[in-house]
């Protein structure tokens, strides 16, 4: 008696399935029942496939299995020794898995190959425009795939191509047009999926094969769980520490400089943060997490003036005036180097900025004029760049060999990003300084030591 077979299709944002559904596989995924049939989430497609193929279950279904290339792909890189280990982990795993490796370390030639090896559709999705335009970039330089077959999602475009490059946002806004175009996804910066909006990426996009590329993911992360369950687990990993004794990433010194508030700055400082550390102890709240429940409790009049302490204490410890004279004594003291600014403060660093004359990009700068400043720091035409939090994570700048850390979270993601602004290695650059200016007497003392990098 022949077996009627199941058919597979998209009903709105679900998979679904209809037919005499087995109860074992109804066991193994997440499903809600209907009237109608089960419904499934689409990254579970070709698991599912698999588990009814291999039961000898026919199935019924239009959705796209095969998504080959119409052109040859080109790989006219080298790729190290650890990228090549790093790609062969991730190619062992089914081709599903994270890769951990330091800004500045060539995470973009894994991707690059992935793409080689693969020879399937590909979309390529990034949480900036500038990393939007960099992928692009570098596919092209290195003569990967022909120009005319790839696409750019993002920014004022909706191109769609066999190898497509797109922003988180645009991934997510046109999900059901993208979702089963492409057999390989890959996550660059893969920790934004700790965002739940980002998480229906993951969740929504049939591609059975997956990358996830970022410089740091840990246990601790908020972004640790979803990456995993969405893209697949740890399969290497290499720290700065690892990659700077074999000469991948530029040597690096750390120096930390200390400065002191003014006595009224310090009384209001410790009166404000006083506050802050009663109430948090009064209501036992400790840690990232006890600080999430602080603002859930905006409402009740303490839990508001407890916030409100803790952002003034923290904008005088950010904001001390003294380190404006240790950024032009840095500044100084390297005449040749190029220097990179971060600051958490925006408002700080734009003083920065007029008080020493240094051309700043932030949140507020328009697409045109941070493309024009940083491709003349680039060139040499500018020699200082002062940032927000932009230069965090999607910059690529070579050349950069002195980073100045005026102000920073405890988040030693944040601090990886920064360092690996200054860590690509360049012909002249012997040796990168990072600098961090902390505020003695706050909590900035504690937060430089948060975020160190784990040997």
């Amino acid at each position: 008696m022949a077996i009627e077979p199941i058919e597979i299709y998209f009903k709105g944002d679900d998979l679904v399935l209809r037919g005499n559904v087995p109860t074992s596989l109804l066991y193994r995924f997440k499903n809600i029942k209907t009237p109608r049939g089960c419904q499934f989430q689409p990254m579970d497609y070709y698991p599912i496939l698999d588990f009814l193929r291999n039961s000898s279950i026919p199935v019924k279904t239009k959705l796209p299995e095969n998504f080959p290339l119409s052109n040859p792909v080109s790989n006219n890189f080298t790729l190290r020794d650890y990228q090549i280990e790093a790609l062969r982990e991730w190619r062992a795993n089914n081709s599903r898995g994270t890769i951990v490796l330091p800004t500045g370390s060539g995470k973009t030639f894994v991707g690059l190959a992935a793409i080689s090896d693969l020879a399937i559709k590909t979309l390529i999705i990034v949480p900036t425009i500038d990393l939007l335009d960099q992928w692009l970039a570098k596919i092209i330089e290195t003569g990967l795939y022909p120009s005319e077959n790839l696409g750019k999602f993002g920014g004022g475009k909706r191109e769609i191509h066999e190898i497509t490059v797109v922003t988180y946002d645009s991934a997510r806004i046109y999900l059901k047009r993208l979702r089963q175009a492409f057999g390989l996804l890959i996550f660059d910066e893969v920790h934004h999926l700790s965002g739940q909006q980002w998480q229906d990426i993951g969740r929504g996009y049939l591609a059975k094969c997956r990358l996830g590329l970022t410089a740091t993911l840990s246990k601790s992360d908020n972004s640790y769980n979803p990456v995993i369950n969405l893209v697949g687990p740890v399969v290497y990993e290499k720290k700065p520490n690892e990659l700077r004794e074999i000469g991948a990433i530029s040597l690096y010194e750390l120096k930390s400089i200390y400065v002191k508030l003014s006595t009224a700055d310090q009384q209001e400082y410790t009166r404000n943060i006083t506050t802050y550390k009663e109430y948090m102890r009064k209501k036992r709240l400790f840690g990232v997490q006890g600080y999430q429940k602080l603002i859930y409790r905006y409402k009740d009049p303490y839990a508001r003036k407890a916030l409100t302490a803790h952002r003034k204490a923290r904008e005088i410890a950010f904001n001390s005036t003294g380190k404006l004279t240790v950024v032009r004594d840095i500044i100084n003291s390297h005449p040749q180097n190029k220097i990179l600014l971060f600051c958490e403060s925006i408002r700080f660093i734009e003083q920065v900025s007029e008080t020493l004359l240094i051309p700043v990009v932030t949140s507020k700068t328009p697409i045109r004029e941070r493309k024009a400043l940083l491709s003349c720091f680039k060139n040499g035409t500018i020699r200082i760049l002062a940032s927000g939090k932009v230069f965090d994570e999607g910059i690529d700048i070579t050349s950069a060999s002195v980073g100045i850390i005026i102000s920073g979270t405890g988040q030693t993601r944040q601090f990886v990003q920064r360092l690996g602004r200054i860590l690509r290695p360049t012909s002249g650059k012997s040796k990168a300084l990072l600098y961090e200016i902390i505020t003695e007497g706050t909590s900035e003392v504690q937060t430089s030591k948060r975020r160190r990098i784990p040997k």
